[in-house]
């Protein structure tokens, strides 16, 4: 849209380019004086956030989720810092640091269960991480990003229905935007974008979208002030600076105090500061309270039945992924298989998230799939312990036919 204006093609790439350069520079410049300093700070981070959601007494759904997203961030920066492996430590150096994360994962879990949240505490939240709550153990790492890929390019795939809401969304809001005159029909499929993005539940998607709606027109507002006084060069400049320290800030924490500062954020970008203050105020808001009806709408009524065909599929990878890892074991150390055990791990993660979604979405539905859901989880996680227990040797016989029963026992559930 920027070159739309008298900004030149030119200039926009130079100006973008300088941006990512900078911050790559400025993000990476400590590793050159502290290059653990990653790991040690996102264990400090977890154990922070362990204490908070142990002794807080008033939000501890929120805590919680908090907990969750500093628990992940801190096994991903010990597997990045290639101090654990395959559910274990393989440098001895970083070992303490280990012993920190499983405390405080130790934690999380016992007063999870002392709360018994069950599936509430995976609600209201975008942020689906690759640990299992429930769990005490070193996780595996998540796939790789072609395995992630291939295995959402099927019909009725979270991601893949959360793509069509979105596409869906766009080209109804395009399609009325410009058909009631507005010049700005980009504006709402972003709004619409940011709502359906992570393809949330239907009570948490229409919150967010509720946030959206009055934290934006409360953005147009502060941007209304901003265009009043005119600001232009180095107030421009101070104000974008702020506006985007303080939606970085609050994203974490409020989406709807976030929105209030990126709104006027992007209506500065988009060089509406020049433009008559209020045919841009009644735009905006316009496209704002259209976008979120339409992306509500979709939300609730667009495939309704695909999270159905979704979890049975998921039971079947689970499955399938299980008899995978089973075979390999039969002529494989555990170590010598550990993609097979990471991609179990991430089908077991995929199948629990689904049927929490599903039972949100669909309580009356999620019967059918429960008493397999167990099953599944205890075979898949009956074997991941197994490989993290006897890494470095082949199974026994013995050893073997006792987890073929758990997983013929799953399949028959």
């Amino acid at each position: 849209m920027l070159a739309r204006t008298d900004v030149t093609v030119g200039q926009l790439l130079f100006w973008a380019l300088t941006g990512m350069v900078a911050s790559i520079v400025l993000g990476m410049a400590p590793a050159l004086i502290d290059a653990h300093g990653p790991e040690r700070r996102a264990v400090a981070a977890l154990e922070k956030a362990a204490a908070a959601f142990k002794d807080d007494r008033d939000d501890s759904l929120a805590r919680h989720h908090q907990a969750q997203t500093a628990l992940f961030a801190a096994w991903q920066a010990l597997s990045d810092a290639h101090i654990i492996r395959g559910g274990r430590i393989i440098d001895s150096q970083g070992a303490h640091l280990v012993e920190r994360a499983l405390a405080a994962q130790h934690t999380i879990v016992a007063h999870n269960r002392a709360l018994d949240l069950g599936s509430d505490s995976d609600q209201l939240t975008d942020n689906v991480t690759d640990v299992d709550p429930d769990r005490t153990a070193i996780p595996h790492t998540r796939p790789t990003g072609r395995y992630r890929l291939y295995r959402a390019a099927v019909r009725d795939s979270h991601a893949m229905v959360t793509t069509q809401k979105v596409v869906l969304s766009a080209a109804i809001i395009v399609l009325v935007g410009l058909s009631l005159g507005f010049d700005r029909p980009d504006w709402g499929v972003v709004s619409a974008f940011l709502m359906l993005q992570w393809g949330p539940d239907h009570v948490p998607g229409t919150v967010r979208g509720i946030h959206r709606m009055l934290g934006s027109v409360v953005g147009v507002l502060l941007f209304s002030i901003l265009h009043y006084f005119g600001i232009s060069g180095w107030t421009l400049l101070l104000a974008l600076a702020a506006c985007q320290f303080c939606a970085e800030i609050f994203v974490a924490k409020n989406y709807a105090i976030c929105v209030i500062f990126s709104t006027p954020l992007a209506l500065l970008m988009g060089n509406s500061a020049t433009r008559p203050l209020w045919p841009t105020i009644q735009a905006r808001c316009g496209e704002i309270v259209l976008s979120i009806l339409v992306a509500t709408a979709v939300l609730w009524l667009w495939q309704r039945s695909a999270p159905v065909r979704n979890q049975a599929r998921l039971q079947v990878r689970a499955m399938e992924s299980m008899a995978t890892l089973l075979g390999l074991l039969f002529v494989n150390t555990p170590d010598a298989v550990l993609s097979a055990r990471r991609d179990l791990q991430y089908e077991l993660l995929s199948e629990r998230r689904a049927i929490q979604s599903l039972a949100v979405d669909n309580p009356d539905t999620v019967r059918q799939f429960w008493a397999r859901h167990i099953a599944v989880q205890h075979a898949g996680y009956f074997l991941l312990d197994f490989c993290t227990t006897h890494p470095d040797r082949t199974a026994t016989r013995a050893e073997l036919d006792s987890l073929v029963h758990e997983v013929r026992a799953a399949r028959a559930a």
